[in-house]
């Protein structure tokens, strides 16, 4: 238990710092899950067209929408991932890294 005024002060900061970072933190992760669901997501339903006897023009047209979507939620997650590093949330390399990985996954998933 604090003593002084000024100890007071900083577990009242500390306490409203921690659960501001922990809501950033939390929505980071979220977003970095959906990406990573929806190029799941993406793959399976390639996979499903694939064993239907689709032909690569009927597949590429089927899941067009959902790259598109998956571009925009990696600009999401960028953005979320850039803010976090830029307020030491989470290490520059670790964000840096991060987003390489999702940048590989979506190269993956559009190529099939």
């Amino acid at each position: 238990m604090p003593n002084s005024i000024s100890a007071k002060k900083r577990l009242r900061q500390n306490k409203a710092h921690r659960q501001r970072n922990r809501s950033k933190r939390s929505a980071m992760r979220t977003e970095i899950r959906k990406l990573r669901e929806a190029a799941a997501e993406i793959s399976k339903t390639r996979l499903q067209l694939e064993e239907d006897g689709s032909s690569a023009d009927e597949i590429s047209a089927a899941i067009q929408p959902q790259l598109a979507d998956l571009d925009t939620q990696y600009r999401v997650a960028q953005r979320k991932l850039d803010r976090a590093s830029s307020t030491n949330l989470v290490h520059l390399n670790k964000a840096a890294r991060t987003k390489s990985r999702l940048q590989r996954l979506i190269l993956s998933v559009k190529s099939g």
